[in-house]
């Protein structure tokens, strides 16, 4: 019994763990909703509101066709990043580690705090097109990420002492 309630604190932990990531991929906050970019309706959602320095930036992007109303599969899709106008990365977005094949998806780490523009450029066999929206990424947070692995691992180790306590209680 003893082995049963730990292996259920190690699957709810790692679950918990994961959480975050698995839910960046495929939505976020809704950035660009269906505006027009040469002849295609591009969609943007980034993974959160408020971006934090240092941390990983997840895009997806929908691509449509502006004609039909159908996905476009077989673009081309890169994310321009600019600072004071100023192009400081871009990086191509694929469907081919997107959670569902019908966006493109991509991340990268913006090491410094500020106001940005994010620039997605489509190259299709429709023709080529882009639009942009603006994103102030918050300082680095002065939480170490090992200080936050190490207060969970706490909690899940005290949640498993609890329940073996717990079990033996009721012998």
């Amino acid at each position: 019994m003893k082995k049963r309630g730990v292996m259920v604190v190690l699957v709810i932990g790692l679950f918990i763990a994961s959480a975050a990531r698995l839910l960046a991929h495929g939505g976020g906050t809704l950035q660009i909703g269906r505006e027009a970019a040469g002849p295609y309706l591009v969609s943007v959602w980034m993974d959160t509101a408020a971006p934090q320095a240092g941390a990983d930036l997840h895009v997806t992007v929908a691509v449509i066709d502006a004609a039909d109303d159908t996905a476009v599969l077989d673009a081309e899709v890169q994310v321009q990043v600019t600072k004071n106008g100023q192009p400081i990365l871009i990086v191509s977005a694929t469907t081919a580690d997107a959670a569902n094949k019908l966006f493109y998806e991509t991340d990268f780490v913006l090491e410094d705090g500020g106001d940005y523009d994010l620039t997605i450029q489509v190259d299709g066999p429709l023709g080529s097109g882009e639009t942009g929206f603006p994103v102030v990424v918050e300082g680095a947070s002065g939480l170490n990420p090992l200080i936050s692995w190490g207060v969970g691992l706490v909690v899940l180790g005290g949640t498993a002492v609890y329940l073996i306590r717990r079990q033996q209680e009721k012998r």
